[in-house]
């Protein structure tokens, strides 16, 4: 499942999407913009692990909600490094729209109006960074 249908996906579902290509830029978008409601990212990323940037945006926001999407069998650790969920892939987008939807509630997480995603592209690999 490509990044670009599951940001489709949200943006029908009413949630702005903002797409970053590394975990370097998603840090530097959050810190423009920190009122995001949600970060899906994946594990593998081009300049670093998913699982560093986890924890780095978890001590930066400590309210912002972080879904990890991984082929890699990393459940556990990505809760450790601070998501609040994790799914496997292949992931369908309903799966993927009711984890978001249940981690992002209508109107958003901080009650801003609509919801608000960072994400990113999908590796050569078909690791989904939506960071």
């Amino acid at each position: 499942m490509s990044s670009r249908l599951l940001a489709e996906a949200l943006r029908r579902a009413d949630f702005d999407v903002v797409l970053c290509k590394t975990a370097h830029d998603c840090e530097a978008e959050m810190q423009r913009a920190p009122n995001a409601d949600l970060v899906v990212t994946s594990i593998l990323l081009p300049d670093e692990d998913g699982l560093t940037l986890t924890r780095r945006l978890r001590a930066m926001d400590p309210q912002v909600r972080i879904l990890v999407v991984s082929a890699l069998r990393a459940t556990t650790r990505a809760l450790q490094a601070g998501a609040d969920q994790f799914l496997s892939k292949p992931v369908s987008i309903p799966l993927f729209l009711a984890a978001v939807q249940e981690l992002v509630p209508p109107g958003g997480a901080r009650a801003s109006g609509r919801g608000r995603v960072r994400g990113d592209r999908e590796l050569p690999d078909g690791s989904l960074d939506l960071s």
